[in-house]
Protein backbone atom coordinates (compact mmCIF):
# COMPACT_ATOMS: atom_id res chain seq x y z
CA UNK A 1 0.00 0.00 0.00
CA UNK A 2 1.34 3.57 -0.83
CA UNK A 3 1.53 5.93 1.75
CA UNK A 4 -0.99 9.16 1.73
CA UNK A 5 0.46 11.67 -0.20
CA UNK A 6 -0.63 15.83 0.90
CA UNK A 7 -0.12 18.00 -1.82
CA UNK A 8 0.98 21.73 -0.50
CA UNK A 9 0.49 24.76 -3.32
CA UNK A 10 2.66 27.67 -1.12
CA UNK A 11 5.85 29.68 -1.05
CA UNK A 12 8.41 26.59 0.09
CA UNK A 13 10.46 28.59 1.53
CA UNK A 14 8.59 28.60 5.11
CA UNK A 15 6.66 24.94 4.52
CA UNK A 16 7.42 22.49 6.98
CA UNK A 17 5.36 19.25 7.11
CA UNK A 18 6.44 15.94 8.79
CA UNK A 19 9.41 14.43 6.65
CA UNK A 20 8.37 12.76 3.46
CA UNK A 21 9.36 9.62 1.58
CA UNK A 22 9.25 11.99 -1.74
CA UNK A 23 9.48 15.97 -2.27
CA UNK A 24 8.26 16.87 -6.10
CA UNK A 25 9.75 20.08 -7.54
CA UNK A 26 8.29 20.19 -11.16
CA UNK A 27 9.22 23.11 -13.09
CA UNK A 28 9.40 25.76 -9.99
CA UNK A 29 13.49 25.82 -9.63
CA UNK A 30 13.92 28.79 -12.18
CA UNK A 31 11.34 30.69 -10.38
CA UNK A 32 12.75 30.54 -7.11
CA UNK A 33 14.49 33.86 -6.02
CA UNK A 34 16.16 32.29 -3.11
CA UNK A 35 17.24 28.84 -4.17
CA UNK A 36 19.64 28.36 -0.97
CA UNK A 37 16.46 28.43 1.20
CA UNK A 38 14.12 26.87 -1.14
CA UNK A 39 16.52 23.50 -0.94
CA UNK A 40 16.74 24.15 2.69
CA UNK A 41 13.07 23.95 2.37
CA UNK A 42 13.23 20.52 0.36
CA UNK A 43 15.82 19.11 2.96
CA UNK A 44 13.74 19.82 6.34
CA UNK A 45 10.81 18.16 4.33
CA UNK A 46 12.59 15.06 3.20
CA UNK A 47 13.14 11.79 5.07
CA UNK A 48 16.76 10.45 5.43
CA UNK A 49 16.06 8.03 3.18
CA UNK A 50 13.72 10.06 0.77
CA UNK A 51 13.86 11.04 -3.03
CA UNK A 52 13.42 14.60 -4.03
CA UNK A 53 12.38 14.50 -8.09
CA UNK A 54 13.37 17.85 -9.61
CA UNK A 55 12.45 19.10 -12.90
CA UNK A 56 13.65 22.76 -14.31
CA UNK A 57 13.33 24.21 -17.66
CA UNK A 58 15.67 26.24 -19.54
CA UNK A 59 13.49 27.27 -22.60
CA UNK A 60 13.05 30.50 -21.08
CA UNK A 61 16.58 31.23 -21.42
CA UNK A 62 18.02 29.94 -24.66
CA UNK A 63 19.91 31.93 -26.57
CA UNK A 64 17.59 32.31 -29.54
CA UNK A 65 14.78 33.51 -26.94
CA UNK A 66 12.91 36.22 -28.58
CA UNK A 67 13.28 39.94 -27.34
CA UNK A 68 9.86 39.95 -25.41
CA UNK A 69 10.79 36.93 -23.87
CA UNK A 70 14.04 38.47 -22.56
CA UNK A 71 12.09 41.57 -21.32
CA UNK A 72 9.65 39.88 -19.71
CA UNK A 73 12.77 38.29 -17.77
CA UNK A 74 14.30 41.32 -16.90
CA UNK A 75 11.52 42.67 -15.56
CA UNK A 76 10.51 39.73 -13.37
CA UNK A 77 13.59 40.32 -11.76
CA UNK A 78 13.81 43.84 -10.97
CA UNK A 79 9.61 42.93 -9.34
CA UNK A 80 11.71 39.97 -7.21
CA UNK A 81 14.20 42.89 -5.87
CA UNK A 82 10.82 44.96 -4.71
CA UNK A 83 9.22 42.15 -3.21
CA UNK A 84 7.00 40.51 -6.07
CA UNK A 85 8.26 37.11 -6.79
CA UNK A 86 5.18 35.74 -8.53
CA UNK A 87 6.38 36.20 -11.98
CA UNK A 88 10.19 35.66 -11.42
CA UNK A 89 12.35 33.88 -13.87
CA UNK A 90 16.13 33.33 -13.68
CA UNK A 91 17.72 30.44 -15.52
CA UNK A 92 19.69 27.35 -13.45
CA UNK A 93 23.00 27.26 -14.49
CA UNK A 94 24.74 23.26 -13.73
CA UNK A 95 27.51 25.11 -11.55
CA UNK A 96 24.77 26.93 -9.56
CA UNK A 97 22.83 23.35 -8.87
CA UNK A 98 25.51 21.22 -8.22
CA UNK A 99 26.50 23.67 -5.45
CA UNK A 100 22.77 23.77 -4.16
CA UNK A 101 22.91 19.55 -4.17
CA UNK A 102 25.86 18.89 -2.62
CA UNK A 103 25.69 21.94 0.25
CA UNK A 104 22.35 20.19 0.81
CA UNK A 105 23.79 16.99 1.34
CA UNK A 106 22.10 15.41 -1.86
CA UNK A 107 23.23 12.96 -4.11
CA UNK A 108 22.20 12.87 -7.85
CA UNK A 109 20.92 9.10 -8.69
CA UNK A 110 19.37 10.28 -12.34
CA UNK A 111 20.07 13.02 -14.54
CA UNK A 112 18.02 13.19 -17.88
CA UNK A 113 17.94 16.15 -20.34
CA UNK A 114 14.70 16.27 -22.40
CA UNK A 115 12.57 18.33 -24.45
CA UNK A 116 14.20 18.97 -27.60
CA UNK A 117 12.67 21.28 -30.75
CA UNK A 118 11.51 17.86 -32.04
CA UNK A 119 8.43 18.57 -30.76
CA UNK A 120 7.42 21.53 -33.20
CA UNK A 121 7.05 18.53 -35.97
CA UNK A 122 3.97 17.02 -34.23
CA UNK A 123 1.33 19.48 -35.62
CA UNK A 124 2.49 18.50 -38.80
CA UNK A 125 1.25 14.60 -37.62
CA UNK A 126 -2.18 13.50 -38.80
CA UNK A 127 -4.17 13.14 -35.73
CA UNK A 128 -3.96 9.05 -36.75
CA UNK A 129 -0.01 9.17 -35.58
CA UNK A 130 -0.07 11.03 -33.07
CA UNK A 131 0.25 8.45 -30.21
CA UNK A 132 2.95 7.03 -32.57
CA UNK A 133 4.97 10.07 -32.82
CA UNK A 134 4.78 10.58 -29.44
CA UNK A 135 6.69 7.12 -28.29
CA UNK A 136 8.96 8.05 -30.75
CA UNK A 137 9.92 11.33 -29.91
CA UNK A 138 10.15 9.61 -26.40
CA UNK A 139 12.15 6.68 -27.25
CA UNK A 140 14.78 9.15 -29.09
CA UNK A 141 14.89 11.44 -26.24
CA UNK A 142 15.66 8.66 -23.76
CA UNK A 143 18.07 7.10 -26.50
CA UNK A 144 20.26 10.53 -26.84
CA UNK A 145 20.32 10.46 -23.01
CA UNK A 146 22.20 6.89 -22.94
CA UNK A 147 24.97 8.35 -25.22
CA UNK A 148 26.89 9.55 -21.63
CA UNK A 149 26.80 13.48 -22.69
CA UNK A 150 27.55 15.07 -19.25
CA UNK A 151 25.10 17.77 -19.29
CA UNK A 152 26.68 21.44 -19.45
CA UNK A 153 24.81 24.58 -19.46
CA UNK A 154 25.26 24.65 -23.93
CA UNK A 155 23.15 22.08 -23.90
CA UNK A 156 20.10 24.12 -22.65
CA UNK A 157 19.52 24.99 -26.32
CA UNK A 158 19.32 21.62 -27.47
CA UNK A 159 17.19 20.09 -24.45
CA UNK A 160 14.68 22.56 -22.71
CA UNK A 161 14.43 20.55 -19.86
CA UNK A 162 16.38 18.70 -17.33
CA UNK A 163 15.21 15.63 -14.90
CA UNK A 164 16.64 14.94 -11.66
CA UNK A 165 16.29 12.24 -9.01
CA UNK A 166 18.02 13.22 -5.90
CA UNK A 167 18.91 11.61 -2.52
CA UNK A 168 19.86 12.02 0.82
CA UNK A 169 23.28 11.20 1.37
CA UNK A 170 23.20 8.34 4.18
CA UNK A 171 26.19 10.10 5.59
CA UNK A 172 24.40 13.49 6.28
Amino acid sequence: MLPDAEIINAPAYDVRVEPAHAVVSFSVLEHVVDRPRYFEAIQANLRRDGRVYLNYDSGHFVADADFLERAKALASRALARVGSESHYRRRVSADELRALVERNRLLVVDDKVFNTDVKRLLPLVGAENRESFMERWLAFELGLNELGLAYRDELDAVFRTRNLVLESDPLR
